[in-house]
């Protein structure tokens, strides 16, 4: 996906990319983030909704369900739990004032404030480093 991403960046900056442009030099010439980044703001977004759903609502008692018995073949490797869980600890190693010891249970508390999970995102983007995926 990614580099389907940039060949169409490259191909909308035509004549004004050179050949041997690195990757991160054409995603500050567009003045776009990769797509691991747009995926992982995605991600972090729609957490924080859930996250502040009740929790007789389905897609918060979907996120916190645990099933039994093994995986068959073809499925993700984790769990999606598994992967928020990542993205969360991801975020609390980079944002110095999130409990680093227990992050998982963090995000909750975090999350009930629309305006400061947005600034959680915003700080984690603006960094645009890559975290677990």
């Amino acid at each position: 996906l990614e580099v389907f991403h940039l060949r169409c960046l490259r191909s909308l900056l035509g004549g004004a990319c050179p050949p041997r442009l690195s990757n991160a030099k054409v995603l500050e010439l567009c003045r776009m983030p990769s797509v691991d980044l747009q995926l992982r703001r995605s991600r972090l977004r729609w957490l924080g909704h859930v996250g502040r759903m009740d929790f007789t609502r389905m897609p918060k008692q979907l996120l916190f369900a645990r099933l039994e018995g093994p995986r068959p073949p073809g499925r993700p490797p984790k769990p999606w739990s598994q992967l928020m869980a990542g993205e969360v600890a991801h975020v609390a190693s980079i944002n110095p004032r999130w409990p680093v010891e227990a992050p998982w249970t963090a995000w909750q508390a975090v999350c009930t404030g629309r305006r400061g999970w947005r600034r959680v995102i915003k700080a984690m983007s603006e960094l645009g480093d890559s975290g677990p995926t």
